[in-house]
């Protein structure tokens, strides 16, 4: 196999070749996980390897999601490619807030009403944007929040730096994937409307989350919490082999 990976998603092009030891090499069809995949399938997080298994050369495709693994394993024999087989390996998901930052709000129970927010949002987003607690007092603060959008898009640091795993050497910036929700939050008996999304880098959305809490001022709102919420995998839960 040959290939060629271009563009910052890293996508992968390939040219497969038959090369046995007694004869010349010759071009052979893609294998059809190439040949059915959609545009721009083989980046990012979606990568592929030419291997063996058991002795059999194998076109193997690795897809990486925030809880999943998916391998799928194409070998080559008696001169064609057979059929695919795939393995799922599921994992349990671990949420921790590794950046707070807060002013004039608990921060550590500001946190916990975000963890306990993140969790149903991560299920479901659309059923937790439909849960219960939305009263008039925040139906009021997000019809505002509506009709002028900038005061809560930003993420607030107050004057801190981000160390999260995108952030080796710190920074005071952080950007709302664009299907952030907004939400209703309690702290202290206090309403909040809280923005919550993905992380995103440019075009990119990381497994990541960001939440940030802001109280309204008259007709405009003031941040009061920012956090950075990482989700990484934990142990594996289950295996599945088609």
């Amino acid at each position: 196999m040959a290939q060629v990976a271009s563009g910052t998603a890293h996508c992968q092009h390939f040219v497969f070749f038959d090369a046995s030891s007694t004869g010349a090499a010759h071009a052979i069809v893609d294998p059809p996980v190439v040949r059915n995949a959609e545009p721009a399938s083989f980046c990012y997080k979606m990568t592929a390897y030419a291997g063996e298994v058991a002795g059999v050369p194998a076109f193997i495709v690795e897809t990486d999601r925030d809880n999943t693994v998916e391998l799928s394993f194409t070998p080559w024999r008696d001169g064609g490619w057979q059929r695919e087989c795939t393995v799922v390996i599921r994992f349990s998901d671990l949420f921790e807030v590794t950046d707070r930052f807060c002013q004039g709000v608990n921060c550590n129970e500001m946190a916990d009403q975000a963890l306990s927010l993140l969790k149903k949002v991560d299920q479901d987003p659309q059923a937790a944007q439909n849960a219960g607690g939305q009263d008039g007092k925040f139906k009021a603060m997000k019809e505002l929040a509506d009709q002028d959008p900038q005061d809560t898009q930003s993420f607030p640091t107050f004057g801190g730096s981000i160390h999260g795993s995108y952030f080796p050497n710190g920074s005071d910036q952080a950007q709302f994937g664009p299907e952030s929700v907004i939400l209703p939050v309690v702290v202290a008996g206090e309403t909040y409307l809280a923005r919550l999304g993905h992380f995103a880098i440019g075009w990119q959305t990381t497994p990541d989350y960001l939440f940030a809490a802001y109280k309204r001022v008259g007709n405009s709102f003031e941040p009061v919490a920012g956090l950075y919420i990482s989700k990484t995998r934990g142990k594996p839960l289950s295996a599945t082999v088609n």
